[in-house]
């Protein structure tokens, strides 16, 4: 299992073909259907930083399904050029 987390990333685009991850929507756990047609697109710290917090970032969790069959997940992470300033894109008091 992968405890929950956020990511450091701007975003986080994930599918999988199996049960097991869980993303927080506010107060609970939603469950990936598993299914490689539902992707899931995950804001992270980074468009929490740009958003001046208005976007939180998205927590999420994987666990064993306990499943025989391999569990294949896709990741695909999106990142700002390193060598950039970045600030946030809202002003404000958040």
């Amino acid at each position: 299992m992968q405890d929950e987390h956020e990511d450091g990333h701007l975003i986080t685009i994930v599918t999988a073909n199996q049960k097991g991850l869980f993303y927080k929507d506010d107060t609970e756990y939603i469950e990936h259907s598993g299914n490689f047609n539902d992707v899931v697109v995950m804001p992270g710290n980074i468009v929490t930083l740009l958003t001046n917090g208005q976007i939180p970032s998205c927590y999420h969790k994987v666990k064993n399904n306990k499943s025989k069959a391999n569990r294949i997940a896709i990741m695909y992470f999106v990142n700002p050029d390193y060598n950039k300033k970045i600030e946030p894109w809202i002003k404000g008091n958040n």
